[in-house]
């Protein structure tokens, strides 16, 4: 796929960086790559720039997180494929668990047995709660049970996954910035802060120019740097 394709929907628009996917969701990029080679994965390329670098999207980056929390739950390599896209026939849309409007969602099984929806967890019933615990349905099987076990830690883990310690400052939406880390709250990138940083803008300076709190700044740097480590 070309960055230059026909734009796509916000969640499948290739522009999350692998270096930052792969960090977020606890892997490395040369293994985001083999997956992509493998066929499990999606990427654009930035042509023309050094090592070819891939861009990912939302649900890419979704796919990545659960693949690698499939594998510490060993699952064999061999099988990943088969596991996500169970999970994508099975649930609809599951990668959209993990984003803030959608973390008081649950994934139940449809009342007819033909598979799985994703409801809001308040105005679901109790016996979908209950169902939620994930008892096989209708062509489900223990691969799918699996791996909706897997999307609800997702959930729970939010955008940021494996920095979500930084989820009261930073969060990703690919609404907003084609996805790219935001200050939670506002449309400012957290790498053009960094960025800012590098050519000698103080936090202060900062914080004052795009009216944000000293510690937004702070977490926005230790963010980016988190990433590059």
């Amino acid at each position: 796929m070309s960055i230059n394709s026909t734009r796509l929907d916000a969640y499948h628009y290739g522009a999350l960086r692998g270096k930052l996917i792969a960090t977020l969701a606890g892997t490395s990029p040369s293994r985001l790559a083999s997956w992509n080679r493998r066929g499990l994965l999606e990427a654009s390329f930035i042509k023309g720039r050094r090592g070819v670098p891939r861009l990912y999207s939302w649900v890419d980056y979704q796919k990545a997180r659960a693949m690698v929390a499939l594998l510490e739950q060993g699952v064999s390599a061999q099988r990943l494929g088969q596991q996500i896209t169970a999970l994508d026939e099975e649930v609809k849309g599951w990668w959209k668990l993990p984003l803030l409007a959608f973390q008081g969602h649950v994934i139940v099984p449809n009342d007819g047995g033909l598979g799985y929806t994703i409801v809001e967890k308040q105005g679901a019933a109790d016996r979908f709660i209950r169902d939620a615990l994930l008892v096989p349905r209708g062509v489900a099987s223990d691969d799918v049970t699996l791996a909706i076990g897997i999307a609800h830690a997702l959930r729970d883990e939010g955008p940021l996954g494996r920095l979500s310690e930084f989820d009261q400052f930073v969060t990703m939406d690919p609404k907003i910035q084609d996805g790219h880390p935001i200050i939670r709250g506002r449309r400012i990138e957290t790498g053009m802060l960094l960025k800012l940083h590098e050519w000698g803008s103080s936090v202060s300076e900062m914080a004052d120019r795009f009216t944000l709190t000293f510690e937004q700044v702070q977490a926005a740097i230790a963010f980016e740097n988190a990433i590059a480590a």
